[in-house]
């Protein structure tokens, strides 16, 4: 992958949507699978659960990470593509929203090439800043 990746995050309501919009209108990646508030779900179905987190050590979180960095890179191994499906089946928080099983295939057939940067929107995102190391 070359360029940059851009995280968004900040209290909801504070403007995220519209700085995502902008990244997005200069040609970043911010996901295929994201909701009105430009979230990206595919970072929400891996992070947003507390429980996990809670007694999630730092190479699990990495694991995660790299998941994350391969499905926004069309990189995604059967490897991982098990572990997204298991990991994201087991938050609380995403019960009622299941990956999409089309998107989740496109990305491990289908490899895209990311010219200029991608990035994710996500009001959680910077609790795992800290945690973040590049899979180059």
């Amino acid at each position: 992958m070359s360029g940059k990746i851009i995280a968004v995050g900040a209290l909801g309501g504070s403007g995220t949507r519209a700085v995502a919009d902008v990244l997005m209108a200069l040609g970043g990646f911010f996901g295929d699978d994201i909701n009105e508030s430009r979230d990206n779900l595919t970072f929400t179905r891996l992070f947003k659960d507390p429980e996990w987190f809670a007694c999630a050590e730092k190479k699990d979180i990495q694991r995660r990470l790299e998941v994350f960095q391969n499905y926004m890179c069309g990189n995604l191994s059967i490897s991982d593509l098990m572990f997204f499906i298991k990991a994201s089946s087991k938050n609380g928080i995403m019960k009622n929203e299941p990956p999409s099983f089309k998107l989740l295939g496109k990305h491990f057939f289908c490899n895209q090439v990311i010219d200029s940067f991608w990035g994710r929107n996500e009001p959680n995102t910077h609790i795992y800043r800290q945690y973040y190391r590049l899979h180059e």
